[in-house]
């Protein structure tokens, strides 16, 4: 046991402390429901003030010691440790910079495929549109009308199918790097806080208080219920 154990052990077996557990105890067994208890509660309270001012002149220097010692340890630790995690944190910032540009060109070269693909395929909709139609044509000129229909019915419903067919491309590859691990973390940043729906709109709390505390009674604020509670205080 150290010094400051030894110094805490002392204080606790101290009369008044032994005999701060009683009263709080006798304190919570105590319901304000009649003038009576109410005085008993008033003297009790004047007790317990008493028993507190004890408390803190017994513990508070030893507090104190301990929380001086506790700041020149945490003083210590992060003059090693606050390097440390700048350092880590730097090293994160960088290599999760380097990965989103990474991925922002990846996504950019498969927006681009995407777009050749899509081009490739309308060129490819559009001859044999051509060709069909030139196909019909010659029939229909040639005096078979029903075949040269039967062309055209068949040019719709292969046009249908080109316009529904969806683009795949191989996606960029984006190789990983041993060691190198990431997390998404998504964020936000509000333009335009006027068009903002009601959920997402936190009170004003501080506004909200002062307002309740200023009128009083009178403070009327739609949304918002005012009432007075009362609290015990020190005797005078």
């Amino acid at each position: 046991m150290n010094d400051l154990e030894t110094a805490l052990a002392t204080v606790e077996q101290t009369e008044k402390i032994q005999v701060s557990v009683g009263v709080v105890q006798h304190a919570n067994t105590i319901a304000v429901i009649s003038d009576g208890t109410l005085a008993e509660a008033a003297t009790l309270r004047k007790v317990l003030e008493q028993l507190e001012q004890d408390i803190h002149a017994g513990y508070d220097d030893l507090v104190t010691l301990a929380h001086t010692q506790h700041k020149a340890a945490i003083a210590k630790r992060a003059f090693y440790l606050d390097p440390v995690v700048s350092a880590k944190n730097r090293m994160s910032r960088e290599m999760g910079s380097f990965e989103t540009e990474r991925q922002r060109q990846a996504d950019q070269e498969r927006r681009r495929l995407e777009a050749e693909a899509s081009a490739k395929l309308e060129q490819e909709r559009k001859v044999l549109e051509q060709q069909r139609l030139e196909q019909a044509a010659a029939v229909a000129a040639a005096g078979d009308q029903i075949t040269a229909d039967l062309i055209l019915e068949q040019a719709v419903t292969e046009q249908a199918a080109l316009a529904s067919a969806p683009v795949i491309v191989a996606p960029p590859r984006v190789e990983k790097v041993e060691g190198a691990s990431f997390r998404e973390n998504w964020k936000y940043e509000i333009v335009n806080a006027a068009v903002l729906p009601t959920a997402y709109l936190m009170p004003n709390d501080v506004a909200i208080g002062a307002a309740v505390r200023t009128q009083k009674a009178k403070c009327n604020i739609p949304g918002v219920k005012v009432w007075c509670e009362k609290v015990a205080i020190k005797a005078r």
